[in-house]
């Protein structure tokens, strides 16, 4: 018998063989005959008496086997055609038929045992051919019928190597039993043919092609589907079926058209590490399977990904779908750690996405009771649709020009990374709740918080246009922008924030004209660098700290602080009221450069007046700038007054606080003075005495004077305060002639003495 060890050895012997009987097939004067087996049960072919004439065929001769009720056996058989017609044929180590062998009905059988060759240039199959570790070399089969791998024998495996196989409509190629159809560089066409592999058997395709036409079947049950270095294409409806964790491996090309399909279900997988191409409206089809793309998947011309009931599709390499195609998810999950480019539709339902590589969404996509996880990049060129949806952003979702993502009942978390809305693109939000818990939200583009949403800042946002409700002119109280981290407004224009605005972070806007309905500051702080910020109510500042430059449109309500170490200058357009519990700090720098609060309206004040005083600034008063006024409020009209006034010096370079300051002058003094309409500091160069609280009383350098007389003065007051004050400074004059007078006086007895 024909042994394993030596199949290398023996295919070259049959290939030589076989070129040689090609070469004599065309020699001329050669006889050929015709022989017809007529051996019973078990007969042997090389048996001369089992012919009709009576001797054993050679191979340049035709044999005909026509006995049904035969089972023929032969080891080593050349011939040039061979013809089976209602008998067995079995083949022990090899037979070559150098033109044609074909089975002919339904009641014939060509059978194949361990280790035989058949070599044949062509060769027919209308019954059976049933292979148990055996090959089929250099022939071009044409099946009808059935071929089978695994009957006899379980756990075989069966070679076809540079065939040309043409499965016909209704024929079979199929593996049984754990084993193995192998086709090495072949070509394989089927024409509504079924090829199976069943009971963990295979069906591996090498260095091959196959195509698939007229309904064709790949059926691969609880088996493998190999493809190596190989490519198929599936025509007209057919399709590659999986079930019951069966494997389709592909490793090279496969591609469909005319609504060809690849199907999994029960827990089968699909895997591919070469170029899968869907065309004409063909689809891949998964239930509670998965699904591996570590090559390519290119979708065209309106072909669709449906995976549902729990199955998995994982991108690790590249996948792109046109205009026309889908992407269907229901109760299952993908990964991206490769690219998905999604122009079609996507339609996800109680499933989950999640994003390490790149999604790039161009089209349009619904998301229903879904999860999507952002640990890569995800580029919404579309609109996302969201309906009670998980929105988890570690990586960068960014909504690009004119996209929109219009999330009902959603959450979204930008839990380490950014979510990034460009100019032209809308995020809305309709029952939703918007975290930002450790990433960064930059809107280039508009934000829509409607009713029953939340919107809450814990870490980086910064807000470039606009926040509305429903539109650009509804006003409401009914949500509201909470921030607890770090918020800036840099609008290039004119910017609307049309909800209001709850701070407990820092809040800085820039050079630019701002509408807030309401802000509401229990904590933080409120930084202005220019422009204008414009509030329906007034800024309320009930703890925390504002400062900054800027002008504000609708007043400023003060408990909590106003003002810092540095020179602000505010505007305000409306009435500022300072609390009890409110303090403002001013600071003066120079002469030239101090903090204001010019007040259009009323100035309410109450609390705590800090005035921070370059410790330098002393030092820089002159005989032509002395008595200087330095006003720091300016107001229409002033109610209530502050109860308490502190000064307070500091280094200019370190802008620390520092003790009092020693002046070349000891009768330098500052004092703070007010009028009807403004508060001011006063830095004088002189020793003359003023009145504090009805006496009098020589200033020295840096004393507080007349805080008492000039700010805790009641309203009703500044009225007398002002009416003698003429009267007060002739008081004061003709005072000083008599102590002066007096002085002389007593000077002159000293020297009678």
């Amino acid at each position: 018998m024909f042994n394993k060890t030596n199949n290398s050895d023996l295919k070259c012997i049959i290939l030589v063989t076989f070129l040689v009987i090609q070469i004599l097939n065309n020699v001329g004067g050669v006889d050929a005959a015709n022989y017809t087996f007529l051996g019973t049960i078990d007969a042997d072919f090389n048996e001369a008496g089992n012919w009709d004439l009576n001797q054993i065929p050679s191979f340049f001769d035709s044999v005909f086997f026509i006995n049904q009720d035969a089972y023929i056996y032969f080891e080593d058989v050349m011939v040039t055609n061979v013809t089976i017609t209602n008998c067995f044929l079995s083949n022990y180590v090899y037979l070559s038929a150098s033109n044609h062998i074909s089975i002919e009905d339904i009641h014939s059988w060509f059978l194949m045992h361990d280790d035989a060759i058949t070599v044949a240039k062509t060769i027919e199959n209308k019954g059976y051919i049933s292979m148990s570790g055996a090959f089929i070399m250099y022939s071009k089969i044409r099946n009808h019928k059935f071929i089978r791998a695994g009957i006899e024998k379980k756990n075989t495996t069966i070679y076809f190597t540079e065939t040309e196989f043409t499965l016909e409509e209704g024929s079979v190629l199929i593996s049984f039993n754990g084993s193995t159809i192998y086709l090495s560089n072949s070509k394989t066409t089927a024409n509504n043919g079924l090829i199976q592999a069943l009971d963990y058997s295979t069906f591996l395709v090498q260095q091959g092609t196959f195509d698939a036409y007229g309904e064709s079947t790949f059926h691969i049950e609880t088996s493998r589907l190999y493809l190596n270095d190989s490519q198929i294409y599936l025509y007209d409806n057919s399709v590659i079926f999986n079930t019951d964790t069966a494997t389709t491996f592909l490793i090279g090309q496969l591609k469909t058209y005319n609504t060809s399909s690849i199907v999994l279900q029960d827990k089968s997988k699909l895997l591919i590490q070469g170029d899968l191409e869907l065309n004409d409206y063909s689809f891949i089809t998964s239930l509670n399977s998965t699904v591996i793309l570590s090559g390519n998947l290119s979708n065209r011309f309106s072909s669709n990904v449906a995976i549902s009931d729990h199955s998995e599709f994982y991108v690790f390499g590249y996948a792109h779908f046109e205009p026309q195609s889908t992407f269907n998810s229901t109760f299952s999950s993908v990964l991206i750690t490769g690219a998905l480019n999604m122009n079609g539709n996507y339609y996800d339902h109680y499933s989950s996405i999640f994003v390490d590589g790149i999604f790039d969404f161009n089209k349009y996509g619904h998301f229903d009771n879904s999860e999507i996880i952002v640990d890569g990049k995800m580029n919404v060129i579309g609109h996302l649709e969201g309906n009670n949806t998980f929105i988890g952003v570690l990586g960068n979702l960014v909504a690009q020009k004119d996209s929109i993502i219009d999330c009902t009942g959603c959450v979204i978390v930008v839990m380490n990374g950014n979510f990034y809305v460009s100019s032209a693109a809308q995020l809305k939000l309709i029952n939703s709740s918007f975290v930002n818990s450790n990433g960064s939200y930059i809107a280039m583009g508009d934000t829509f918080i409607q009713e029953g949403s939340t919107f809450v800042n814990k870490a980086s946002m910064t807000l470039d246009s606009n926040v509305f409700q429903t539109d650009n002119t509804t006003l409401s109280d009914k949500v509201f922008i909470d921030n607890h981290g770090d918020l800036t407004m840099n609008g290039a224009n004119k910017q609307s924030i049309n909800v209001p605005i709850v701070n407990n972070g820092t809040i800085k806007t820039s050079n630019n004209e701002i509408f807030m309905y309401k802000y509401t500051q229990t904590n933080g702080s409120f930084i202005l660098n220019g422009g204008s910020v414009s509030s329906s109510d007034p800024i309320d500042i009930i703890g925390g700290n504002m400062n900054g430059n800027g002008t504000i449109n609708g007043g400023i309500s003060n408990k909590g602080s106003v003002g810092s170490n540095q020179v602000n200058q505010f505007s305000i357009n409306g009435v500022y009221s300072q609390g009890s519990n409110g303090s403002l700090t001013m600071t003066i720098n120079s002469l030239d450069s101090f903090s204001q609060l010019n007040i259009s309206s009323e100035a309410n004040l109450g609390g705590t007046l800090i005035i921070r005083i370059n410790q330098d600034l002393l030092n820089q008063a002159t005989d032509q700038n002395e008595n200087t006024t330095i006003n720091i409020l300016n107001f229409e009209k002033q109610s209530g007054s502050f109860s308490n006034i502190q000064f307070k010096y500091f280094n200019p370079t370190t802008q620390q606080d520092v003790p009092e300051p020693t002046t070349k002058n000891e009768c330098q003094e500052i004092k703070s003075g007010s009028s009807s309409r403004s508060f001011s500091v006063l830095i004088s160069n002189n020793c003359n005495d003023v009145i504090v609280g009805g006496g009098s009383k020589k200033l020295a350098k840096g004393a507080i004077a007349g805080i008492v007389v000039s700010c805790v003065v009641a309203a009703a007051l500044v009225g007398v305060i002002l009416h003698y004050r003429e009267r007060l400074s002739r008081f004061l004059f003709l005072k000083k002639q008599n102590v002066s007078n007096r002085m002389r006086s007593l000077s002159g007895r000293a020297q009678k003495n």
